[in-house]
């Protein structure tokens, strides 16, 4: 089993939310582009207890930090990240209704 989807099960079984290596790999994007939990929840858009698992996690095994409230690469997650092809974060939001679906324009 590669690690995004050992993640996932391991996320999975402390959260209590059914996650695929899909769910994973949008959660490190998301986790890549910001420090703030609920941004990343956002972001990631999934239940916060399942977002909370994969943050847990990936402490436990040394590849994130939460210092003062903020999420935080430890070197050695930065390196696991990049071994992992996780891309960028990428919006895809209408700029014009800023995802609501009525232009403000």
């Amino acid at each position: 089993m590669d690690p995004l989807s050992q993640l996932a099960a391991r996320a999975q079984e402390r959260g209590g939310v059914r996650l695929y290596r899909k769910n994973v790999e949008k959660a490190l994007t998301a986790l890549r582009s910001t420090e703030d939990f609920w941004t990343f929840v956002d972001r990631a858009d999934l239940p916060v207890p399942a977002a909370a698992a994969i943050v847990e996690v990936l402490r436990e095994d040394g590849y994130l930090a939460v210092e003062e409230d903020r999420l935080r690469w430890t070197p050695a997650g930065l390196t696991w990240l990049e071994t992992q092809n996780v891309p960028p974060y990428t919006s895809h939001l209408c700029l014009a209704c800023e995802g609501r679906g009525i232009p403000f324009t």
